[in-house]
């Protein structure tokens, strides 16, 4: 995989997806930014441009798990670059919290409208990092950078010693695959909100 093919992903899911708006979007933008913003004060080495060779290869790690294979995009992922990748999916990817009802649901979820639904569970998660994405490659070009604008926006809203933020937009299908789930196997779950899409 060339650098171009690498960077195109930003597109690709833009032209799939769309790209979030402030509501209901906010939130789950929020999580991210709070995570990222995390991970640059405890390794100030980071720069603008690691956060958009992040999000590219977390693009790519969901685009994985949409069609049933991963690329290998390591070329890219330099150790800030992982730092930053990890803290975007911590926020959004249920397969990163193998406790949590919904990813149990949906790695046991075999039905053959599976890609759909993985679809319907990330589509937000895409359209956030796309948004994000933009908005990481406006402020490099106009000057200030990305991680300044975070700080200075909420930074004061960002705990250090806090633990990094989760938060999932889940489909009402998603919702009812967890609850089935959940109900199945005896695990008590409620989510605080399911949301619509």
């Amino acid at each position: 995989m060339n650098q171009y093919r690498f960077h195109q992903i930003v597109q690709d899911m833009k032209k799939k997806y769309g790209k979030a708006e402030e509501d209901p979007e906010i939130e789950i933008l929020f999580c991210m930014e709070s995570n990222v913003l995390r991970a640059k004060r405890k390794h100030p080495e980071i720069k603008d441009f690691d956060m958009q060779e992040a999000l590219c290869a977390a693009l790519y790690t969901i685009k994985g798990y949409l069609t049933g294979k991963q690329e290998d995009v390591s070329k890219y992922v330099t150790e800030q670059v992982r730092l930053l990748q990890d803290a975007v999916l911590y926020a959004v990817d249920p397969f990163r919290h193998p406790e949590q009802p919904l990813c149990m649901a949906l790695m046991d979820y075999q039905e053959d409208d599976r890609t759909q639904v993985l679809e319907e569970n990330y589509r937000t998660a895409i359209r956030c990092m796309v948004r994000t994405a933009e908005s990481v490659n406006i402020w490099r070009q106009a000057g200030g950078g990305y991680f300044a604008l975070l700080e200075r926006d909420f930074g004061a809203m960002v705990k250090e010693d806090a633990e990094d933020d989760y938060t999932i937009a889940m489909s009402e299908r998603v919702y009812e695959i967890t609850k089935r789930y959940c109900d199945a196997h005896g695990i008590a779950w409620e989510p605080e909100e399911a949301s619509e899409e």
